[in-house]
């Protein structure tokens, strides 16, 4: 880790200066330590106990001046990195004072008191070296995996504006309006990056601290007396059995789960889009469904938790739930069932950002899916705000949910006594040439119908993206009036046959008629 260029300086972002104090002093330092640590073993023999006192004390002492030297060292260059760090001068007095500390207790007649403590202490800068280490690597793989979910981001964004750009460019033609731009459901990346970082300080932190006290648990066994100190009893409701004690140690134990819950609540969506879900071939929407229920499940389970360690059982709260139950089904029914409809909406995906769909006579480009309310902007650029769970109790037609292709009919009419084989290919023949007509399915024309005063076809062709209705239309029509007057074919005009009948003139008798 100290190496010039080497995983400190490269990877993790140590200063020059405290890596560059590591390379020199560490060689130093073991070349003290080696030869008394060779040593020191022989002292707990039957012929060196002997010289344990004097030799021993002597070697002791030798390497807790060593190493307060090198505390002196390494915490100067720490210092001199990061000069606005006022806890640092406090470490870097514990640092070097302990060592001096222990050896002069050693000294005292203390000697195996003082060889304990030491022992601990180094063990202790151990582990912590190890778990920051760990730490630094966490933080450089997640570093990693950010850079790829932007990469990633930023291709399906790019990706995103293109298809803006081309239905933008395709609603101009057709006269209709369409979202400006389109709002995934998807947590943002600075978020996520800030919530990882969190999560692993809070875990390297825990871990530390579990260690510590593993290693120092035995040495003060004052810090038992929280089990002693006794809050309040929570009868267990059986016969016989005596009430269960809740001391300080469990609500120390509770409060420090209330506060896990909150920070995990917090932080743990964005890691879990970091270190899980980023490597998942996961549509957009679906892991902001999976981290929002996961995040709800992490706080059910740390108030049950909390709960359960301050003395509370499940069968004195049950009837609490039930009514909050109660309650909910009333008073919040229909927030709840759009809550629950949004989940449904972002796993199944029957929509998505960007369709195009028609439910309860509205039709229109969904660009805003949220855990309550749907957004839906309809052809005149008004933003339709439609409950959740709307879409999944009433029929529903997705325009563009797996093929965005749909049919158009032109009616034609021709006069009869035209030749009906001679309209067909002209039809045909105007419909293939259009640059919107997709080749496969293929355009189709037929006589349909013999009208009162004219032969009707249908033009049935297929267009990519509903847009292209309305354009493709007008040219139809244009191209066809144009194709069937050169042709010499007669667009009738509706025909009704009148019939005037006149009756005789009557006498005049005098009478008005």
């Amino acid at each position: 880790m100290a190496y010039a260029k080497g995983l400190g300086e490269r990877h993790f972002q140590w200063k020059s200066n405290t890596l560059r104090v590591l390379r020199k002093q560490i060689p130093m330092l073991l070349a003290v330590l080696i030869p008394i640590i060779v040593v020191m073993p022989t002292m707990t023999t039957t012929k060196g106990a002997a010289f344990s006192d004097s030799l021993g004390r002597l070697l002791f002492a030798i390497a807790s001046i060593a190493l307060a030297f090198f505390a002196q060292r390494f915490m100067s260059a720490v210092r001199k990195d990061q000069p606005n760090r006022q806890v640092l001068k406090v470490l870097h007095l514990f640092a070097v004072a302990m060592p001096l500390v222990l050896a002069f207790i050693s000294l005292w007649g203390y000697h195996y008191t003082a060889v304990r403590f030491e022992g601990l202490m180094f063990i202790s800068l151990c582990w912590l070296a190890c778990v920051i280490l760990l730490h630094y690597l966490g933080l450089r793989s997640l570093t990693v995996r950010e850079r790829r979910m932007t990469l990633k981001r930023v291709i399906e964004n790019r990706e995103a504006e293109r298809k803006i750009a081309e239905t933008r460019e395709a609603a101009e033609t057709s006269g209709e309006g369409v979202p400006l731009n389109y709002e995934m459901p998807q947590r943002d990346i600075d978020d996520i990056s800030q919530q990882s970082e969190t999560v692993l300080k809070i875990f390297s932190l825990i871990l530390a601290a579990a260690g510590l006290w593993a290693l120092w648990d035995n040495v003060f066994p004052a810090l038992g007396i929280f089990d002693e100190i006794t809050l309040w009893t929570i009868s267990t409701g059986v016969e016989g059995e005596s009430p269960v004690p809740i001391n300080l140690g469990d609500l120390m134990i509770a409060l420090a789960i209330g506060v896990g819950t909150v920070l995990a609540a917090r932080n743990l969506p964005g890691t879990m889009e970091v270190v899980f879900l980023s490597r998942l071939n996961l549509e957009p929407g679906v892991g902001y469904a999976i981290t929002t229920l996961a995040t709800y499940t992490i706080v059910f389970i740390g108030i049950a938790a909390a709960l359960a360690g301050l003395g509370f059982q499940w069968s004195k709260l049950q009837w609490l739930v039930a009514a909050l139950g109660v309650g909910l089904g009333f008073g919040l029914q229909e927030i709840v069932a759009n809550f629950v409809s949004g989940i449904i909406l972002l796993f199944e995906r029957p929509i998505r950002v960007g369709d195009t769909v028609t439910i309860g006579g509205i039709t229109g480009t969904v660009s805003r899916i949220r855990i309550r309310a749907t957004t839906l902007v309809d052809w005149d650029r008004k933003e339709q705000i439609i409950p959740n769970k709307t879409f999944v109790t009433q029929d529903l037609t997705n325009w563009t949910l797996s093929d965005p292709i749909t049919r158009v009919i032109i009616r034609v009419g021709v006069a009869y006594g035209s030749d009906v084989d001679k309209v067909q290919e002209l039809l045909h023949q105007v419909a293939v040439e259009n640059e919107r007509v997709v080749e496969e399915p293929a355009p189709a024309v037929f006589c349909v119908e013999l009208g009162d005063s004219r032969i009707d076809f249908e033009v049935r062709v297929f267009v990519r993206d509903l847009l292209d209705f309305m354009p493709l239309s007008h040219e139809l029509h244009s191209a066809i009036t144009r194709t069937l007057k050169e042709a010499g074919i007669q667009i009738p005009f509706p025909q009704r046959d009148i019939h005037i009948r006149t009756e005789p003139a009557r006498k005049d008798t005098g009478q008005p008629e």
